[in-house]
């Protein structure tokens, strides 16, 4: 986990002042050990230089030339090698190996800054043999920086470099690579600004573009920042600065964009549209070895995603247990992969949240004593309870400047989670967090199961692609927010695509012989029903749950109460009257009170950004656009 902020401009009167360094810190608790800055800019021309450069630029270029500053920095929560060989930026070529390896002297000066995890770190550090001429830290993403090098001198292009470099790459992650920034031949410098497919980690983009009729159309100002509280006011209020999300699956480049004026931004290194028909759907047929293989591969891609995430930690890691099959499974087959490998030498910590009563804490409840009992263990389970409910309008405000979003069904899910969080921040050690999301969107919500093959494919995938503005950015932020870092192991791509090129009619609820209705992600649950190494209760692997929104028997019901008492019919249709929303957006026009009051709370924080939310929730999965 970590806060990335970089900044370039050519400006004669940038907009930098002391906010800009504010906002920076306002992005502190993502990374609380370690902060580091620095600035770098291209050489002006002097009369001292004049003659050296003009052997390199023409005329024009030195006509035109204007330096180039970059301010960057990034907050560093250690998870893997704590010591200052692990701060960020990572360099290339490492300062004090130049008399080991005298040959790196030639190379070309780079920096990498990483906030996120590479899962199959090990593997690209022993295929590539990578050593200590490539790599001064343990920490897992710096492999990202030789990895491109090796690319770069394998091929001589660095975009094809860095996209073969990103195929590589099994880890959720954004980052920036920066090379050659200290140089006055512009066209030789080049910044990478790349984010992985599902979005797991947040980056956005400011752009200059000027319009105003005194502005100077020679300007450029660009800012990479992983949240948008990362971004100081001035720049939020002012119209000449566009403000985007980095699409998940894509890079901007500096020789892309400012090189070669390209009018597209982002370039697309992963596609999820290939499986959007049903032409990739390979696995199509329901035969005994079919269906024997496909079981037999999911539990073990399933294991090896959720060993991959555990493993890649050098700080202690709980399970988020709702009471559900997904994160029962998850704790299920790491307690059995510690009591086989490690002996269980230390207790595992797991978190639900939730009342007493409440079907699905019974279940989580359930699910520990079993473990338990079968394997002789104690697991420590954390129960926590909101014994107030009149906390939760309190909290509303501070998880949407977190979240930094107004989605109501994002807001409703984290506040639950925000008290579980601050929870595990107080009183345990832990760190890391695994956590079960994703299986709904690839095995489909029972509200899809309606749908023909075709639509339930599109539909799938379209929920997947999007799960960065909601489930993703919810665990992401808000973990970031308490020092804490959340993984996804269903939402390994490996495990994604597999699911993906299973034929939706398998994927469709079946009776399990456990329950009276047919149960949704019937697959899943059968690779682990007859897997007698991975124990788990009949009653929770066939059984159902509730969305974490209920956990909490009045949550909802109470946050609509509390709406509809604060604000009058008048005041919701005056505040929609006045919105001033483009036609493109009119699906962001709240439709009940609670909409309102959220997005009134995050236009006060985050002005002129709404349009990053693009949709409801609640209405992303009814679209079919």
């Amino acid at each position: 986990m970590g806060a990335i902020w970089l900044i370039f401009y050519n400006m004669k009167n940038p907009p930098i002042n002391i906010d800009v360094s504010k906002a920076f810190m306002k992005m502190k608790a993502r990374g609380e050990d370690d902060t580091q800055t620095g600035i770098e800019t291209t050489q002006a021309i002097t009369k001292m230089n004049r003659n050296q450069i003009s052997n390199y630029l023409n005329k024009r270029e030195i006509a035109e030339y204007r330096p180039i500053v970059f301010q960057y920095g990034y907050h560093r929560m250690s998870v893997n090698d704590a010591s200052l060989d692990g701060s960020q930026p990572f360099d290339d070529p490492i300062s004090h190996k130049l008399i080991k390896y005298p040959e790196l002297r030639s190379r070309l000066k780079r920096k990498l800054l990483c906030n996120g995890e590479i899962y199959n770190y090990n593997s690209l550090v022993s295929d590539n043999k990578f050593t200590d001429r490539d790599l001064q830290s343990s920490s897992d993403v710096e492999v990202i920086l030789p990895l491109y090098i090796k690319n770069v001198q394998e091929c001589g292009d660095s975009t094809m470099a860095l996209k073969r470099c990103l195929g590589q790459l099994n880890g959720d992650y954004s980052f920036v690579i920066m090379e050659n920034t200290s140089s006055f031949i512009l066209k030789d410098i080049n910044i990478f600004v790349a984010r992985d497919c599902f979005g797991t980690k947040p980056m956005y983009m400011v752009k200059y573009v000027p319009t105003k009729p005194d502005s100077n159309k020679n300007d450029m100002f660009y800012m990479f920042v992983s949240e948008i509280k990362g971004i100081p006011l001035h720049i939020l209020n002012d119209s000449e600065y566009i403000i985007t999300e980095v699409p998940p699956g894509t890079f901007w480049s500096y020789q892309n964009s400012i090189i070669n004026k390209s009018t597209e931004d982002f370039v697309q290194f992963y596609d999820f549209n290939m499986y959007k028909t049903l032409d990739n759907c390979t696995i199509n047929t329901a035969d005994p070895e079919t269906i024997s293989k496909l079981y037999s591969n999911i539990n073990s891609t399933v294991k090896t995603s959720i060993i991959d995430r555990y493993e890649l930690s050098e700080q202690n890691i709980g399970v988020l247990l709702s009471g559900g099959f997904d994160s029962c499974i998850i704790l299920s087959i790491l307690v059995n992969y510690l009591v086989s490998k490690y002996n269980y030498s230390k207790p595992l910590e797991v978190f639900t949240i939730g009342d007493p009563d409440n079907s699905d804490v019974i279940n989580a409840s359930f699910h520990v004593e079993y473990l338990e009992e079968h394997y002789g263990i104690d697991i420590h389970h954390h129960i926590v309870q909101i014994n107030d409910m009149n906390l939760v309008k309190t909290e509303i405000t501070n998880v949407i400047l977190q979240l930094e979003t107004y989605d109501s069904v994002t807001v409703q899910k984290a506040i639950p989670m925000s008290f579980l969080l601050k929870y595990i921040k107080q009183y345990t050690d832990v760190k890391v967090l695994l956590s079960g999301e994703g299986l709904d969107e690839l095995c489909g919500y029972y509200e899809l199961f309606g749908l023909s093959d075709i639509d339930f494919q599109t539909q799938s995938v379209r929920l997947l692609e999007n799960l960065n503005k909601y489930d993703l950015l919810r665990a992401d932020k808000l973990a970031g927010s308490y020092g804490l870092e959340i993984r996804h192991p269903f939402l390994d791509l490996k495990f994604v695509e597999y699911i993906l090129s299973i034929h939706p009619m398998l994927k469709r609820p079946q009776m399990s012989g456990y329950s009276e209705n047919p149960v949704e992600k019937y697959i899943i649950r059968m690779a682990f029903d007859t897997d007698s190494s991975i124990h788990i209760d009949k009653r929770i692997l066939w059984g159902h749950r509730q969305d974490v929104r209920y956990s909490f028997n009045s949550i909802v019901e109470y946050l609509q109460e509390f709406f509809n008492e604060m604000y009058t019919d008048l005041d919701f249709s005056g505040y929609v009257d006045r919105l001033n929303i483009s036609p493109e957006f009119s699906n962001l026009i709240p439709d009940t009170k609670e909409e309102m009051h959220y997005k009134k709370i995050f236009d006060t924080y985050y002005p002129c950004t709404s349009n990053v939310l693009q949709l409801y929730w609640n209405l992303l999965w009814k679209n079919d656009k």
